[in-house]
C-alpha cells in the first residue's frame, strides 16, 4: 500500500476526483457531514454519482445537527441545523443514495458517538486522519491518508455495513485489530471502557524514550500519566480558540494533567497522531480519529486508527508536523 498524506486544504480536490471516477461504490462515514461551504461540492458529487448508478452509502452521526462551522454549538441555531441536515439526507435519498444517521438513540451528547471517518471510492480509500465534512474543514490543520488498496477498501466497506447492522440493534462490538501491509488497523467498536486505540497508545508511550503527540484536545487519563513520565512534545488547541464546550474540555484536561502545550499557530488543530520512539530508536505511529483522551473510550465512541512502523508513513506525518504544527 502506497500512501499519500492529503492535507485538509487539498482534500476536496482529491475526493472529488475519486468520486467522479467511481464506477461501483462510494461509501462515506464521518461524525459531521454538512452540505454547505467546504463540503458542498462533495455532497453534489455524491448526488451525481448516485444518479449515474454508483452505489452511494453515506453515514453521519446525528450529532451533526449540533455543530456549526465544525464546532459544537448544541443550542445555537439548532432547529436550522436540523432542517439543513434533513434536507441533505433527502437530497441524497432522492438521487438513489442510501443515507443513514447513527447515534440517534443516545440520550447523552458525548456517549455512543461514531467518530470514525472514511471515504471509499471503488478501491480508493481516504482514512486514518481526522477530516469531517463540515462547513469550514479546509481551514483546519488536518489530513487524511489516501491509498488505492482493494483489500483495505473491502475491509472498511464491511466495517461500514457492520456499523449500520449493530446500529439497527442498538448494540456495539468488541474493539479489534486487523493486520495490514502498512501495520495494524485498530477499530474501537463502541463498547464503553473498551478502546484498543487508547490502550495501544498508552503502551507505546510507556515504552518510549520520547513522544510527539498532535491532537485536538489535551491528552487525559492513563496516557497523560505516561506522558508526564516520558520526554514529550504535545501540541493541542488552546481553550480560548474553541467553542465553549471544547474550551471546558481542554481547560479541564490541562488542569488535571499539567501537560504543557507547545502549539503557537492560529489554525485549529483537528489532526490526531502520535509518534513514539523507543529506546532502540524504533518509531511507531498511531494516526486516525482518536484524540488520545480517556473520555471517548469510557463512553463508547467508535474510532479508527492505523498503528504502523512504516518509515514512509511516519515521514509523511513528520513532514505534516513540520509544515502545519511546529
Amino acid at each position: 500500500m502506497t500512501s499519500q498524506l492529503v492535507a485538509s486544504q487539498d482534500y476536496t480536490d482529491h475526493v472529488l476526483r475519486a468520486i467522479r471516477h467511481a464506477k461501483i461504490r462510494v461509501y462515506v462515514l464521518a461524525l459531521i457531514i454538512q452540505q454547505t461551504d467546504d463540503a458542498s461540492d462533495i455532497i453534489t458529487a455524491l448526488i451525481r454519482a448516485a444518479y449515474r448508478g454508483v452505489e452511494v452509502n453515506v453515514v453521519a452521526d446525528f450529532s451533526t445537527a449540533t455543530y456549526a462551522n465544525g464546532h459544537l454549538n448544541p443550542y445555537y441555531g439548532y432547529i436550522k441545523q436540523i432542517q439543513a441536515a434533513r434536507d441533505m439526507a433527502n437530497r441524497l435519498r432522492a438521487a438513489g443514495a442510501c443515507f443513514s444517521w447513527v447515534g440517534t438513540r443516545s440520550v447523552f451528547l458525548f456517549a455512543g458517538r461514531t467518530h470514525s471517518k472514511w471515504i471509499i471510492a471503488d478501491d480508493m480509500v481516504f482514512c486514518f486522519g481526522g477530516i469531517n465534512l463540515h462547513t469550514k474543514f479546509e481551514g483546519d490543520s488536518d489530513f487524511m491518508f489516501k491509498q488505492r488498496d482493494h483489500e483495505l477498501a473491502n475491509a472498511l466497506a464491511n466495517e461500514h455495513l457492520s456499523i449500520l447492522r449493530v446500529e439497527d440493534r442498538d448494540t456495539a462490538y468488541n474493539s479489534i485489530a486487523v493486520d495490514m501491509n502498512a501495520g495494524r488497523m485498530l477499530i474501537d467498536g463502541g463498547i464503553p471502557l473498551d478502546s484498543i486505540i487508547y490502550r495501544e497508545a498508552v503502551t507505546l508511550v510507556r515504552k518510549a524514550r520520547e513522544v510527539l503527540v498532535v491532537t485536538q484536545y489535551c491528552p487525559t487519563g492513563r496516557i497523560a500519566h505516561a506522558l508526564n513520565k516520558t520526554p514529550h512534545r504535545a501540541y493541542y488547541n488552546e481553550p480560548t480558540t474553541t467553542d465553549l464546550f471544547t474550551n471546558i474540555l481542554i481547560s479541564t484536561g490541562k488542569m488535571m494533567t499539567d501537560i504543557p502545550n507547545m502549539y503557537k499557530r492560529k489554525p485549529y488543530i483537528h489532526a490526531k497522531f502520535l509518534i513514539a520512539t523507543d529506546k532502540a530508536g524504533q518509531k511507531t505511529a498511531i494516526t486516525g480519529s482518536h484524540n488520545f483522551i480517556s473520555y471517548g473510550g469510557m463512553l463508547g465512541t467508535r474510532e479508527i486508527a492505523l498503528m504502523t512502523t512504516d518509515p514512509a508513513i511516519i515521514t509523511l506525518l513528520e513532514t505534516f508536523y513540520e509544515t502545519y504544527i511546529a
